[in-house]
């Protein structure tokens, strides 16, 4: 009558026999793994002017460099200026990095200017900030 066997009654919870490791519960497995998972993901967000650390993948050259974030572009990517140049990063490349005003001085100073493709004779250059 009460849908459970008379050892579950009288232990208290469902006993394990040998079927039960041969045909495993997939849903509250995975249930808990996604659990377990989800508690120690930490999303880090940066606003604009914050001073990071960007991965740098190429050999010889140290591993991160410095930069300062110029503005969000997604849930998981970042504008950054790294030395003299302007990167796209994801967030798994960028570590928070302490202040640093030579970062933040050097981005005050007027980026370059980059003409763009040839044009008609009659039009006007047109350059783009970066």
């Amino acid at each position: 009558m009460t849908g459970k066997s008379p050892a579950e009654l009288l232990f208290k919870r469902k006993i394990r026999i040998r079927l039960d490791l041969m045909k495993p519960d997939l849903v509250s497995n995975m249930r808990h793994k996604q659990e377990a998972q989800a508690q120690g993901k930490i999303l880090h967000e940066f606003q604009p002017v914050d001073s990071v650390k960007v991965r740098n993948h190429r050999p010889g050259v140290n591993r991160w460099a410095n930069g300062v974030v110029l503005q969000r572009l997604g849930t998981h990517s970042y504008s950054v200026h790294v030395g003299g140049t302007v990167r796209h990063c994801r967030i798994n490349q960028l570590q928070s990095a302490p202040d640093s005003t030579a970062d933040i001085n050097e981005l005050q100073s007027p980026l370059p200017t980059v003409p763009m493709l040839p044009m008609g004779q009659d039009e006007e250059p047109m350059t783009i900030n970066c």
